[in-house]
């Protein structure tokens, strides 16, 4: 299946016409008929953007995976973590910057902890 075989089922499961998809993603009028009709080929931003108002992956929809799910593997969460990944989602983006940099340094300091205690014991 192509590229826009994939989006097109998308807008079919979504009752969306060309204009809706073009008005969400911010596209010219009309690029998405250059589409079906093979004259043109989404950019690498419509791809992203498509992906993301559909809530599937960009691998998806280039024919990389079969399976529209961004995860395809299901993962228990506890309750915490949801509200953590919630959290994260409504933050702007400096926000997400500022809790990816705390992450990172909190693991950081997790494993030096950790090499610490495999090497104390050593004299």
């Amino acid at each position: 299946m192509e590229t826009f075989d994939r989006i097109q089922k998308l807008m079919n499961e979504n009752n969306m016409n060309d204009a809706d998809l073009q008005g969400y993603c911010g596209l010219s009028n009309g690029v998405v008929g250059k589409w079906r009709k093979g004259l043109q080929a989404p950019s690498t931003k419509a791809v992203v953007d498509i992906a993301k108002l559909f809530g599937t992956s960009t691998d998806y929809l280039l024919g990389l995976k079969d399976d529209d799910s961004v995860v395809s593997k299901v993962v228990e969460m506890t309750d915490q973590e949801t509200d953590l990944l919630d959290g994260f989602r409504q933050l702007e983006r400096e926000g997400k910057r500022n809790v990816m940099s705390t992450l990172y340094v909190e693991l950081k300091n997790s494993e030096n902890l950790r090499l610490g205690e495999k090497t104390s014991g050593i004299a």
